[in-house]
């Protein structure tokens, strides 16, 4: 492994101050560059700082890329800050109306952490059922949240935008934190019906969030999901995050990991599950009992060059564009023309072109 790749993990690692010191001193210019520049394109720089300060190695850190991170550190403070005042708010909305949200992601990740600077929250993710999901968006309208990207659409608008997306368009209110509504887990490309979000619903727990009770899912649940959407959803793009959730996460629990890849018969879960662990436990650290896990697992897991190139995916710094977007399309037709169902090609094509169009004249603000 490179060094300005080992570097990358010193804090999920601890690295001694007199190793990252030595191993820091002999990066390169471009190393030095890329290094700091995936620090903030996967938003590790309240990690870092922390270790940085921890370690005593302010003073050997370059002094413009340690601004950055700083200032970068800072913003996610006071959003972490602001993100947990609002989902305290959207609890209390929504129990008003006898709705029932399992908030998902960071929101059900930041207890996990000592100190909730450490773990960046972007948005809120809440989960609510097909029955709900309708409801809560309008009540989220009718107190003032507008949509992101969209004019405003009416419920049959939703219901296409549902059938197409496992989300709802996303809604920001005063405080310019982004809400997803989700009534599902997984991409409708990816399955037709999501293996996981039944399982979800029936493990949610409640806990107490800073004086709040809110429903989150089980902690199996959350790895599950975390592993599911480091590999499917985002595609292994800006996901480093995910290695520290995961060290973090079996610092506090004794995590079955048997149970974690039994618990799910659809085999296309398990092989996702196999891989996102494979492509964690390849350089960074070991979850327990990988080895053995892999053993028994042994026919879902990838062969050794496909999780090289997914690791190497990983430590890209990735740049979403129109391409990007375009490029995935072709990749999931590829499929499933090698599926040799045409028939379902010809029905996605349509799906898929008849909802962008639909979408385009409810487009964009």
């Amino acid at each position: 492994m490179k060094i300005v790749q080992q570097i990358l993990f010193s804090p999920l690692n601890n690295v001694n101050r007199e190793s990252f010191i030595s191993n820091y001193s002999s990066l390169k210019y471009r190393e030095l560059k890329y290094l700091h520049e995936k620090i903030l394109s996967d938003k590790l720089s309240p990690i870092f700082l922390d270790y940085f300060k921890t370690k005593k190695l302010l003073d050997i850190i370059d002094k413009k890329e340690l601004s950055q991170i700083i200032s970068q550190s800072k913003r996610f403070q006071i959003q972490n800050l602001q993100i947990v005042k609002e989902i305290i708010f959207l609890s209390n909305l929504f129990k008003k109306a006898n709705l029932n949200p399992i908030f998902l992601k960071g929101s059900a990740l930041i207890n996990e952490y000592n100190d909730l600077s450490l773990r960046p929250m972007v948005d809120i993710d809440i989960l609510f059922s097909r029955n709900e999901i309708f409801d809560a968006y309008k009540i989220l309208k009718k107190n003032n949240f507008r949509e992101l990207a969209y004019r405003s659409l009416t419920r049959k608008d939703l219901l296409i935008f549902s059938k197409n997306v496992h989300h709802l368009p996303g809604l920001i209110g005063d405080s310019n934190i982004s809400i997803e509504l989700h009534h599902r887990l997984t991409r409708i490309n990816d399955f037709e019906k999501c293996p996981i979000t039944e399982s979800i619903f029936s493990n949610r727990k409640k806990i107490n969030f800073f004086g709040e009770n809110i429903n989150i899912p089980s902690i199996e649940e959350v790895v599950i999901h975390q592993l599911v959407h480091f590999s499917l959803n985002a595609n292994f793009n800006n996901q480093l995050r995910t290695f520290y959730d995961l060290k973090q996460i079996e610092k506090n629990y004794k995590i079955d990991w048997p149970k974690i890849l039994s618990k799910n018969n659809n085999s296309k879960i398990k092989q996702t599950l196999s891989t996102s662990l494979a492509v964690i436990n390849k350089n960074s650290f070991k979850t327990n009992r990988f080895d053995k896990l892999k053993n028994d697992f042994k026919e879902y897991f990838p062969e050794e060059k496909t999780v090289d190139f997914l690791y190497n995916k990983t430590l890209e710094v990735y740049k979403s564009n129109t391409s990007n977007y375009i490029l995935e399309k072709i990749y999931i037709f590829l499929k499933i023309i090698k599926s040799k169902n045409i028939f379902k090609l010809i029905t996605k094509i349509n799906e898929w072109m008849f909802f962008r169009v639909y979408m385009f004249l409810k487009l964009k603000r």
